[in-house]
């Protein structure tokens, strides 16, 4: 019988897990799948046992459900999905938190908005387009920014196709306004809200010479242009909002598409459960089925996603000069001319290491680069 204790190792290191909870295991949702029972004040899920996977659990802190995935966890890593016994028979979804065996306590999910707003506002010696795109920290060229979008705009071009010429979008949380840029050169009118100042500057400066581009200070949890909208962009926005505010603005950003319109989220995430980084720089990485969970929740439909390969190339060169500076100390942390050597030898060898080197790590379940991105199309369930 395994023990979840066992399993905490594969956890990510110096991380707070949660994981989502499921009242019984449904379709779609790794099935069969781990299930295990927790009981307020303990910071393990007591024990495993081996009964099918649609048999209900007993009274708390008794020995619950597992599928035939058992044996396959501490192999692969994949998650234990914890439940209340007295919750689970609701057929709601529901969230508990589970952290390291070095605490006694559950981790608290919830990020500060103002530290969000201040590490942005703080970029320092770096270009604003480099830190909205995320490449600011490891010294990579701005090269490795326009490689990504470009990347980008060619994985989601089909959605991007099916809005009309003259449409009308809005981009939330619009950072340095690249986006705003590729619209307003593709659409009628664009509309850009973002919180940040550094950022809001940044993105009317870059479209200044766009007459149908306009730039909003504000926060959109609550400064929302009214609609309707053909699309809606959110652009790594949701990873800095905690899971309520996240349902919320889904709610408001779905009552301003017109009809037929549609939402496009691009998110950075992990293969499973919740990722919740502290300190200066705070997110909430979620994984895809926690994602859906989140649009069932707005009663938005989730027609298609598809994995950022631009934002992977672009971690793992981030991930390079990382381990660049923990394992060759003697060489300069701070390096462009390291940082761009870094980049240019992926580039060069792009059909290795952008092309053949994921697939394979991912045929291996190598769980690298650590963070994912996905885009999220979506649009009202009615």
């Amino acid at each position: 019988m395994a023990r979840p204790g066992r399993l905490t190792p594969q956890f990510p290191a110096l991380t707070e897990v949660n994981f989502a909870l499921a009242a019984r295991p449904t379709k779609g949702i790794l099935a069969p799948a781990v299930y295990a029972e927790r009981q307020p004040g303990r910071k393990n899920c007591p024990s495993i046992g081996s009964r099918k996977p649609n048999e209900g659990a007993g009274a708390p802190g008794a020995t619950v459900t597992v599928g035939d995935l058992g044996s396959e966890v501490a192999r692969n890593g994949h998650r234990i999905i914890c439940y209340d016994a007295d919750q689970r028979s609701d057929g709601e979804k529901r969230l508990m938190t589970m952290k390291q065996e070095k605490s006694e306590t559950s981790p608290q999910e919830e990020i500060d908005g103002a530290v969000v707003e201040s590490y942005f506002d703080g970029a320092g010696g770096t270009t604003a387009a480099s830190m909205s795109m995320m490449a600011h920290g490891h010294n990579l060229p701005l090269k490795a920014v326009t490689h990504r979008v470009a990347r980008e705009q060619r994985i989601i071009g089909e959605w991007l196709d099916a809005v009309p010429d003259s449409g009308r979008v809005l981009d939330v949380g619009c950072g340095a306004g690249a986006w705003v840029e590729i619209f307003a050169n593709r659409y009628d009118s664009v509309i850009g809200v973002e919180r940040s100042q550094l950022m809001v500057d940044a993105a009317r400066n870059r479209v200044s010479h766009l007459a149908n581009a306009q730039i909003i200070s504000g926060d959109v949890r609550k400064d929302l242009p009214d609609g309707p909208f053909d699309l809606i962009f959110a652009g790594g926005l949701f990873m800095y909002l905690n899971h309520s505010d996240a349902v919320s603005l889904l709610g408001s950003l779905k009552d301003r598409l017109s009809v037929g319109g549609s939402i496009v989220l691009r998110e950075s995430g992990v293969r499973g459960g919740v990722l919740v980084a502290k300190g200066d720089y705070q997110a909430v990485y979620r994984s895809v089925d926690l994602y859906r969970h989140l649009f069932q929740r707005a009663d938005i439909a989730c027609l298609d996603v598809k994995q950022n390969l631009g934002y992977n190339d672009v971690v793992m060169a981030e991930e390079l000069v990382s381990f660049r500076r923990r394992w060759l100390p003697f060489l300069p942390k701070e390096s462009p001319l390291l940082g761009a050597l870094t980049w240019y030898a992926l580039r060069g060898t792009a059909p290795i290491s952008f092309w053949s080197l994921p697939k394979v790590l991912s045929g291996l379940k190598v769980p690298w680069p650590r963070l994912q991105n996905y885009f999220y199309l979506l649009r009202t369930a009615s």
